[in-house]
């Protein structure tokens, strides 16, 4: 077992070990952007055995700034196109910006909303 994440800025830590019991909270919900970069599409294509050009199509759509995953609509609310009944399907491979959660910037002013969301977040 690991113990608590800390990262230096962020006025709390992570706990890892609660992402087991917390359904993807993260990942579904509200609506909103994962953004991926080229290398990380070509990562994920590569994880999933699939043409690069195919993945793009599939699970991504183009944005201003880059690509972002697609969400799909489900009684939960949004959910990343790439989560399963068993959680990430490409979690070896997932974008930054999941990789990095919740030590995102900004999130010392959301405390609050870091509380609700994140089971794993320790305050």
């Amino acid at each position: 077992m690991r113990g608590l994440i800390k990262q230096d800025g962020f006025n709390f830590a992570f706990d890892p070990r609660a992402c087991e019991s917390c359904a993807s909270k993260c990942c579904a919900g509200e609506s909103g952007d994962v953004f991926a970069s080229d290398d990380e599409i070509a990562a994920i294509a590569a994880f999933l055995g699939e043409d690069e050009t195919a993945t793009r199509g599939i699970y991504f759509r183009k944005a201003r700034n880059g690509w972002l995953a697609k969400e799909r609509q489900t009684k939960r609310g949004f959910e990343c196109v790439f989560l399963g009944a068993n959680g990430c399907e490409i979690y070896a491979a997932r974008p930054a910006q999941c990789r990095t959660f919740p030590f995102w910037n900004g999130m010392n002013e959301r405390l609050d909303w870091l509380a609700q969301e994140c089971l794993g977040a320790v305050i």
